[in-house]
C-alpha cells in the first residue's frame, strides 16, 4: 500500500490548491505523484509539472534525483474534483512533511469546458512566491494528515519521457481601449505567465481566445472559451497560471497601466526526430505544415482531443497514433493510450470513453479500439500488451451481443457516434456500426491466432462470416452496384425545412423562431402534420396549441426528421393559421414539417424573446426548403470498405461531382453546394462531417484503387481550411467548431503512406514496404519515421519519360519496394546509415 498525504486545512470539495514542504539529504531520489496535478520545486528552482495523467489502476509516478547538498522540496498541488493529495517517497529517507492550503485561489471559480479544468480566480494580495525558497520558514505550517491509500501495484513508473519547459512569446501585441491583445500566431498550449502594472483594487480578466471571428466559442455567441481573473490591492503583479491553457490569442482586460511581459511556458512531448514532407504543390505543403503543427500541440501526456476545449483522450487517438509514428517515431504514448482506454476505462464489460475515467459508452469507439490494438501489434510486435488486454477485449466484444439479433447483426445500438452528421441514420440495424463490429470480430480472430487461441479464433471468424452474410442481405441496395443503405429502419419521408440560423443571417445563438403560414386544406377535416426539431418547439393551429415538445437537444437523439411527431390538425374551410415556435438550441436551429396535400407557400419568419414577446429579428417572407434523406452516405461506405465488406465499384458510386445541400449551416461542410433545386436534393450524397470519419473513407478509397479520387476529395475537404487561412486543422469542415483538432492531422499520414509509399504495418516482420505514387506532382520527398531514431527517406522526381526514385534508409530492417504505381521508373537505393542485421535490400 502507498499512503498519500493532504493538508489539514482542505475540505472535501474540489478545486483546491495546497502546498507541501519537506527537506531531503544530498543526492536523494524522490518518487512523486499527485491528485491531480503538481508543480515541483527544489531550493527555489522549478523542476517539473506533472504527473502524467492516468487513472486507477494505472497511476504513474515521476522520479527525480535531487542535486543539492540539502534539498528543500516544495510541491504545489491542485485537486480538481477531489482534495489535493500528494505521494512523495524517497527510498531510505523518512521525510517530515508540512502542508498548507493555498488561500490565493477562489474554490468557487467556475469550471471551464470539456476536460480543461477550472478557471483560476487568483488573489494577488496573498503572498506565496516565497514558499518555494530554501530559506522560507514553514514552522507555522501544520504536519500533513493521511490521505487516501493507493494499492502499490497501481503506482507505476512514468512510461513516457519527462517534459521540458520551453518558452513561447506572442508574435504581436496590440493595446486598445484598455485591453491588451496578444497573438501567438497559432494555437499554443501551456501555462501562461504575465507581469504588469494595474490600478489598486483593479480586477484583471484574462480571456483565452481560439479565434477572433470563428470557432466554437464564436458559434456560441462569445469571444473567449473561458477566462481567468486576478484581484487584489497590489499594483505591480506577476502571475503564472497553474493549469495548462490552449489558445491563439489572450486578451488581458481591466484597469491596466502596462503589461510588459507575456509569455507561455509549454510542456510538450519531447520529440527527438521529425518526419518531413515537401512536394511541388504548395497547397499540400501548407496542409502538411498545419497538420504537423496540430498533432504536435495535441501530443501531451496523452493524445489530447484538442488543447483548448477538451483536454481528454478519445478514440481519435487511433488516427493520432498513426500520425505520431510516421511523424515522430513515437509508440510509447500510443501504448499508454491503449492501456488507458482498455484498462482504466473498462467497466462492467464495456470499453468506455474517454480514456482514464471513461463515462460514455460509444460502441463504435469500443470496436475501433480492437482495430487499434491490432495495428499497434503490427507496428511494434508488443505481445505483452496483447496478452494483458486480451480478456478485456474479449469481454468488450461479448458485451455487444446484447444487441445481436438472430441473423448475427446488431440492432438498436445505443451511443454509436460514427460521425456527427445527423443525417446518418442509425435506427434499427446500422450498416456502419455492423461494419465495425464485423471488423472487430475479424481482428479478434487474428489476435487469438497470434496468442495461440485456436478455438477462440475459429469462433470469432465464424461469427464474422455470419455477420458478413447478413450484412449484405440487409444493407445491399438492389441493382448490383454494391451500394448500401445506412440502416434497416430509416424512414424515407421528405420534408420542408427551415434552418433559422441561416434565415436570420448566420447567427447560431438566439431565442425563439416563429414561422407563420396561412394554408388551405385539400378538403375540410383532419390532416396529419409530420414535424420535428432538434430542441423544444410548439405548434399552434388556429390559435390552439396542438403540440408541445419540450425535450432538450441531445447528441444521442437521431435526426429529428427520422422520428417525427404525427399531429392531427383539424382544419376548416378557407384559410387556416399554422404557427411553429422553435427554440434555439446548441445543435441545429432547424424545423422539419410535411403534410400531404398542403401547399405551404411562403412563411412569415421572425425571432422573438418569449420572456417579454419582444421582436429580435424583423419579420420576413421565406419559402421553406425541400429536404429528403441522403441517397447515400460516404460514412457508411467508408466503414464498410475499411472492414473489407465492399470495394471499388460501390465506393465509386458514392463519389459525386458536387455535394448538394439545402442549407450550408453550422455543421454542414463548407465544400458543399447550396441549392433549392428539388431534383438535385433528391439524389444528394452525404459526405463525412468530420476528418475522423473521412479518415476511414479516404483509407478505403486508397486501398481500393481509387487513389486519384481520394486525393481529389482530400484536397476539397481540407481545402476549406486552407482557403480560410487556417493555422491548425479543424474538427469539422466548418469553422464553427474546434479550430485545432488532432483528428484533422491525418494528411501527414496519407502523404507519407500514399505518396512516399511507406507502409508501417509490416514492421512486425522487420520489413519496410515502400509502394510510392507521384500522382500529378512533379516531385515529392520526405523522411518517414519508423521508430524513435529510425527512418527511411524517399525522393520522387518526374523526368521527361520516367520517374526517378531515391530511397535512403536509416534502419536495419529489410526494405521491400513495389513500384507498380509508377509505370516507368528508375530507382536508386542508397546504403543505409545503420549496418543491416541479416537483411537485404531488394
Amino acid at each position: 500500500m502507498k499512503q498519500m498525504m493532504k493538508a489539514s486545512g482542505c475540505s472535501n470539495s474540489g478545486n483546491q490548491y495546497a502546498w507541501f514542504r519537506a527537506e531531503f539529504p544530498a543526492n536523494a531520489e524522490i518518487q512523486i505523484y499527485a491528485d491531480d496535478f503538481y508543480e515541483l520545486w527544489n531550493n527555489g528552482k522549478f523542476l517539473a509539472y506533472g504527473p502524467a495523467r492516468s487513472g486507477e489502476p494505472l497511476l504513474y509516478f515521476d522520479r527525480f534525483q535531487l542535486s543539492g547538498s540539502r534539498n528543500h522540496v516544495t510541491v504545489k498541488v491542485h485537486g480538481r474534483k477531489r482534495v489535493p493529495q500528494l505521494f512523495c517517497n524517497s527510498p531510505g529517507v523518512a521525510a517530515y512533511w508540512r502542508a498548507k492550503r493555498s488561500n490565493a485561489y477562489d474554490s468557487n471559480a467556475p469550471y471551464t469546458i470539456g476536460d480543461a479544468g477550472f478557471t483560476e480566480f487568483y488573489n494577488l494580495d496573498v503572498e506565496e512566491a516565497d514558499y518555494v525558497l530554501a530559506a522560507f520558514d514553514d514552522s507555522d505550517w501544520l504536519p500533513v494528515v493521511e490521505g487516501r491509500v493507493l494499492q502499490a501495484s497501481h503506482l507505476l513508473p512514468r512510461p513516457i519521457p519527462l517534459f521540458r519547459e520551453t518558452e513561447r512569446k506572442p508574435l504581436r501585441i496590440t493595446r486598445k481601449n484598455g485591453e491588451t491583445l496578444a497573438d501567438f500566431g497559432e494555437m499554443v498550449f501551456g501555462r501562461l505567465e504575465i507581469a504588469g502594472h494595474k490600478s489598486a483594487n483593479a480586477e484583471i480578466t484574462i480571456e483565452y481566445i481560439e479565434d477572433l471571428k470563428s470557432g466554437w466559442a464564436h458559434a456560441e455567441g462569445r469571444r473567449a472559451m473561458y477566462a481567468d481573473r486576478l484581484t487584489g490591492h497590489v499594483t505591480d503583479f506577476h502571475w503564472k497560471s497553474f493549469n495548462k491553457r490552449g489558445f491563439r490569442y489572450i486578451a488581458v482586460c481591466g484597469n491596466l497601466e502596462s503589461v510588459p511581459s507575456i509569455r507561455l511556458l509549454e510542456y510538450a512531448y519531447p520529440l527527438q526526430e521529425n518526419g518531413t514532407f515537401l512536394c511541388s504543390d504548395s497547397a499540400l505543403n501548407n496542409l502538411w505544415k498545419i497538420s504537423e503543427r496540430t498533432l504536435r500541440i495535441c501530443m501531451d501526456d496523452l493524445f489530447n482531443d484538442c488543447p483548448h476545449r477538451d483536454q481528454a483522450q478519445w478514440m481519435d487517438a487511433f488516427v493520432s497514433s498513426k500520425v505520431a509514428l510516421s511523424l515522430f517515431g513515437i509508440t510509447d504514448l500510443t501504448r499508454k493510450c491503449i492501456l488507458q482506454h482498455a484498462v482504466c476505462s473498462f467497466c462492467n464489460g464495456k470499453l468506455l470513453s474517454p480514456s482514464i475515467r471513461g463515462w460514455s459508452f460509444m460502441p463504435d469507439y469500443a470496436m475501433i479500439l480492437i482495430l487499434f490494438i491490432r495495428w499497434y501489434l503490427l507496428v511494434t510486435k508488443d505481445m505483452q500488451l496483447l496478452a494483458e488486454l486480451w480478456g478485456n477485449c474479449a469481454a468488450a466484444v461479448a458485451h455487444m451481443r446484447v444487441y445481436r439479433q438472430s441473423d448475427g447483426l446488431l440492432a438498436n445500438v445505443e451511443g454509436a457516434y460514427l460521425d456527427n452528421a445527423f443525417e446518418l441514420c442509425r435506427l434499427g440495424k446500422s450498416a456502419a456500426m455492423n461494419a465495425l463490429y464485423y471488423a472487430a470480430l475479424n481482428a479478434m480472430g487474428e489476435l487469438a491466432t497470434v496468442l495461440g487461441k485456436t478455438y477462440e479464433s475459429t469462433a470469432y471468424c465464424k461469427e464474422a462470416e455470419m455477420v458478413k452474410q447478413a450484412f449484405h442481405r440487409v444493407f445491399d441496395i438492389p441493382g448490383g452496384t454494391g451500394t448500401l443503405r445506412d440502416s434497416s429502419d430509416r424512414p424515407e419521408r421528405s420534408f420542408y425545412n427551415y434552418n433559422f440560423s441561416c434565415e436570420f443571417g448566420g447567427k447560431f445563438q438566439g431565442k425563439t423562431a416563429r414561422a407563420v403560414f396561412q394554408i388551405s386544406p385539400p378538403v375540410s377535416g383532419c390532416v396529419t402534420l409530420y414535424s420535428a426539431a432538434f430542441g423544444p418547439y410548439r405548434i399552434f393551429c388556429n390559435g390552439v396549441k396542438v403540440l408541445d415538445d419540450d425535450r432538450p437537444a441531445a447528441w444521442t437523439r437521431p435526426l429529428p426528421a427520422y422520428e417525427p411527431h404525427a399531429t392531427e390538425l383539424k382544419l376548416h374551410d378557407g384559410l387556416n393559421t399554422i404557427i411553429f415556435e422553435v427554440d434555439c438550441n446548441f445543435l441545429n436551429w432547424d424545423l422539419f414539417f410535411a403534410a400531404e396535400g398542403i401547399e405551404w407557400g411562403e412563411g412569415t419568419l421572425w425571432e422573438f424573446d418569449p420572456a417579454d414577446g419582444s421582436i429580435l429579428s424583423p419579420p420576413h417572407q421565406a419559402v421553406p426548403r425541400y429536404w429528403e434523406p441522403p441517397t447515400f452516405s460516404q460514412a457508411t461506405h467508408g466503414y464498410a470498405a475499411y472492414a473489407g465488406l465492399i470495394g471499388n465499384f460501390a465506393l465509386r458510386a458514392v463519389l459525386p461531382n458536387e455535394y448538394f445541400r439545402n442549407y450550408i449551416s453550422i455543421r454542414v461542410p463548407l465544400f458543399s453546394t447550396e441549392t433549392v433545386d428539388p431534383a438535385k436534393l433528391s439524389s444528394w450524397i452525404l459526405p463525412p462531417n468530420t476528418p475522423w470519419t473521412m479518415f476511414y473513407f479516404l483509407s478505403a478509397l486508397f486501398e481500393n484503387d481509387l487513389a486519384d479520387e481520394a486525393f481529389a476529395l482530400l484536397r476539397r475537404a481540407w481545402g476549406v481550411m486552407l482557403d480560410r487561412n487556417a493555422v491548425n486543422t479543424w474538427e469539422e469542415w466548418n469553422n464553427n467548431s474546434s479550430l485545432c483538432h488532432a483528428w484533422g492531422a491525418s494528411p501527414c499520414w496519407f502523404f507519407h503512406r500514399e505518396i512516399l509509399g511507406v507502409k508501417h504495418e509490416f514492421l512486425h516482420r522487420n520489413e519496410v514496404v515502400i509502394r510510392p505514387a507521384l500522382f500529378n506532382l512533379e516531385f515529392a520527398r520526405g523522411r518517414v519515421m519508423l521508430g524513435p531514431k529510425e527512418w527511411v527517406e524517399v525522393e520522387l522526381q518526374r523526368k521527361t519519360d520516367y520517374i526517378q526514385v531515391v530511397i535512403t534508409p536509416n534502419t536495419r530492417r529489410q526494405i521491400i519496394t513495389d513500384f507498380t504505381k509508377l509505370h516507368r521508373f528508375e530507382s536508386v537505393i542508397k546504403q543505409p546509415a545503420m549496418e543491416l542485421y541479416n537483411g537485404t535490400i531488394r
